[in-house]
């Protein structure tokens, strides 16, 4: 199994520069063991017949499935250096190309079990990476107009709403043309699902009381706000909101182990966090500090 991740990793890298590839080539061996790990954890979620999303928010369980999941959106709020930045914008033009495209091709057939090569339990983490790029792709999309769509639950609906398509669109047939963009349609399938889910709020928000629409425009406020800000800030701000909405709100420890790459730690935590809502009481709007990965993504995408 860890042959065939590696493998895979490979593939990864040929849409890297020489220079880098040769860098990252090194480290494959432990991102495969961390795959590895990951891959693992799939499977026993989806033994265990459990969604993604509802695996992601059993930490003690799937620890790496949920840094994963949450991990998703610290990464794309995550201020990058200029160095970094220009490397992404190569990554995404690359992407573009028809190594990406088969690249993608291949990843959806693995998570079909059409590869022969593909066990059951490199297929589980095609699977959940591909969910993760749906994830991903339709969050960037929204990304500007999509706080009322946050504030109303409806990217959380998305969760769900994505590994339903991606299972249903891996037993069809037509999929496998070798004229289909398998990421492409999930993508479309997903953003039209958000769209209707969207209408439904607001003929609930509609038909509902007072309170609750004013309840609704500020978390819309808040989830604006959120999107503004890097990585580690819109990590609080999100846990802050999860528990006024009824979700579970993370104490600083839990929330830094399930968000490590947006908060290093507890005692960083403690920190941002009374800095934050310093500047928040000041009614000080705070703002990334620099280029985000959304912010670069969102120019390739013409968002």
């Amino acid at each position: 199994m860890a042959f065939a991740i590696a493998a895979y990793g490979e593939r990864l890298l040929d849409l890297f520069p020489d220079e880098v590839r040769a860098e990252l080539g090194e480290a494959l061996v432990e991102l495969s063991g961390d795959a590895t790990v990951l891959a693992r954890e799939v499977a026993e979620c989806e033994r265990d017949e459990l969604a993604f999303a509802e695996a992601a928010r059993l930490f003690e369980q799937f620890p790496t499935m949920a840094r994963v999941h949450f991990g998703m959106l610290d990464l794309l709020q995550l201020d990058l250096p200029r160095q970094q930045r220009d490397l992404a914008r190569e990554l995404a033009a690359r992407a573009q190309q028809p190594a990406g495209d088969e690249l993608r091709r291949n990843w959806f057939l693995a998570a079909a079990r059409d590869d022969e090569n593909t066990d059951d339990v490199v297929a589980g983490l095609m699977r959940f990476l591909l969910y993760q790029a749906v994830r991903m792709n339709v969050w960037v999309l929204t990304w500007d107009d999509g706080a009322p769509l946050e504030a109303a639950g409806v990217m959380r609906e998305l969760d769900n709403l994505a590994e339903a398509n991606l299972r249903r669109r891996l037993d069809m047939v037509e999929m496998r043309d070798p004229g289909v963009r398998p990421l492409t349609v999930l993508v479309a399938e997903a953003v039209e699902g958000v769209s209707r889910a969207w209408d439904q709020r607001r003929a609930d928000l509609a038909r509902s009381r007072p309170e609750t629409v004013e309840q609704f425009h500020a978390l819309t406020e808040a989830s604006a706000v959120a999107r503004r800000l890097g990585s580690g800030d819109a990590a609080l701000l999100r846990n802050e909101i999860e528990g006024v909405t009824g979700g579970r709100k993370l104490d600083s420890r839990p929330l830094a182990e399930r968000s490590p790459l947006a908060l290093p730690s507890q005692n960083a935590t403690d920190q941002r966090r009374k800095r934050l809502l310093a500047k928040l009481e000041r009614e000080e709007v705070p703002e990334a500090k620099g280029e985000r990965l959304v912010d670069l993504m969102r120019q390739e995408s013409g968002s």
